[in-house]
């Protein structure tokens, strides 16, 4: 049985699951460029700093920049009025809280 459906109170079955999810999502290696094995903590996350460092700062010179236009013909739709009002309005903290309750009541019911 899924924890989810047991509930998450404060009970053996829910830590068990809980480290096992953890023990499955860790990364316990990465090989790096020259093929060596980067194993612990501190140098598995130097590894992954060094590789989306280069990553986000590469330069691709065959990179074109794009215009409104071009982009809105490689989309294939234009946002009409009331979804550029929705997507450019502020947002509220009571609205950030409400979305929060509404996203817990909904992974309750699962």
């Amino acid at each position: 049985m899924h924890w989810l459906q047991v509930g998450d109170d404060n009970n053996r079955y829910f830590h068990q699951a809980a480290k096992q999810r953890q023990v499955h999502n860790s990364i316990r290696s990465i090989q790096r460029d020259d093929e060596s094995m980067a194993e612990t903590q501190n140098e598995i996350k130097i590894e992954a700093e060094n590789y989306f460092h280069a990553f986000m700062t590469q330069f691709v010179p065959e990179c074109t920049a794009i215009d409104e236009e071009g982009l809105q013909e490689l989309l294939g739709f234009v946002c009409d009025e009331e979804d550029v009002v929705m997507l450019t309005k502020e947002v509220i903290e009571e609205e950030v809280k409400m979305s929060c309750l509404l996203l817990r009541a909904t992974r309750r019911r699962v």
